[in-house]
């Protein structure tokens, strides 16, 4: 797992959205080739909000062509996640099966 700064926070914003440097996905994405390791999704939560792609996911390319695990915590605590995936993005999301092993 990486995890990756949040550039709105740079621009005064972020306490709500979220947007991550195309540079450093990219160097996060090199990283794992150089371990064999395959990136398949990325994850973030929605805190005190419903586990589904917002406006601002919409709005971020660079999440099309990944699985996107979506958590949803309300109050500090999970409360659910979802998964959903598209294409490119000029399509909408989709949910997908997101099986989480007990």
């Amino acid at each position: 797992m990486v995890s990756l700064k949040n550039i709105l926070r740079d621009e005064g914003r972020g306490r709500f959205d979220f947007s991550f440097s195309p540079k450093e996905f990219m160097e996060a994405q090199q990283a794992a080739e150089r371990q064999n390791l395959d990136v398949v999704g990325i994850y973030h939560t929605h805190p005190d909000h419903p586990p589904r792609p917002s406006a601002t996911d919409a709005g971020q390319p660079m999440l099309a062509g990944w699985i996107n695990v979506i958590a949803s915590v309300h109050g500090g605590k999970f409360k659910q996640a979802k998964a959903w995936y598209r294409e490119d993005e000029t399509q909408p999301f989709e949910e997908t099966k997101l099986v989480i092993p007990s």
